[in-house]
């Protein structure tokens, strides 16, 4: 009996003894995270990727500006050869009625 009280004590010790290991890599973690911060190398990094980002959002504004203004010097284009291809036809007919 107490054999296995020994085990269980000792089994418990090794339980312990790994939950120890584990806060202590956890707390080494953290103390790394917060000697980046204090660098301030991850707030940089944060702001350089916004900056980018801001960039990036600026540029795609700028394609749309350039886009819809392309779409609608084609929405006019299509406009007049909808206009062009509507006086063909009427002058077909006249050219029609002429000959018949």
């Amino acid at each position: 009996h107490m054999a296995q009280q020994l085990q269980k004590a000792q089994k418990q010790v090794q339980e312990k003894a790994q939950q120890l290991v584990a806060l202590q890599s956890h707390v080494q973690s953290l103390v790394k995270e917060r000697d980046q911060l204090q660098a301030g190398s991850t707030v940089q990094a944060f702001t350089q990727e916004r900056e980018a980002l801001q960039a990036q959002s600026q540029a795609l504004a700028h394609d749309k500006d350039q886009l819809q203004a392309q779409r609608e010097a084609l929405e006019g284009e299509r406009q007049q050869l909808q206009a062009q291809t509507e006086a063909l036809a009427q002058e077909r007919q006249q050219l029609q009625a002429q000959v018949e």
